[in-house]
């Protein structure tokens, strides 16, 4: 029912980016890829608290970075990373410039 599609992606959207650091895009994929109707799936994101993904994002790639410390490819690197985690172009822009 729609009650219980969107209390599930509510949970799952939060329950994803804070647990696991997903970003926006790879949980709107796996949503999607369950059967979860577009307008739900982006009521669900807006269930995410928003500051403390952006926290996530930084811890990730802080140690990330620390793991490729002398690489000359660093920064592609954890562009690539970040994309693979979820996080959309704009959002890794901003913490990129720090490494």
């Amino acid at each position: 029912s729609f009650v219980d599609d969107l209390r599930y992606a509510g949970a799952f959207a939060r329950e994803k980016a804070r647990l696991q650091g997903w970003g926006p895009v790879k949980i709107r994929f796996a949503l999607r890829s369950k059967g979860i109707a577009s307008e739900l799936i982006e009521e669900a994101l807006e269930t995410v608290d928003t500051q403390a993904a952006s926290d996530k994002l930084s811890k990730l790639l802080q140690a990330k970075a620390a793991s490729l410390e002398g690489d000359p490819q660093k920064k592609f690197k954890l562009i690539k990373f970040a994309l693979s985690r979820g996080y959309e172009y704009d959002q890794i822009r901003d913490y990129i410039s720090l490494y």
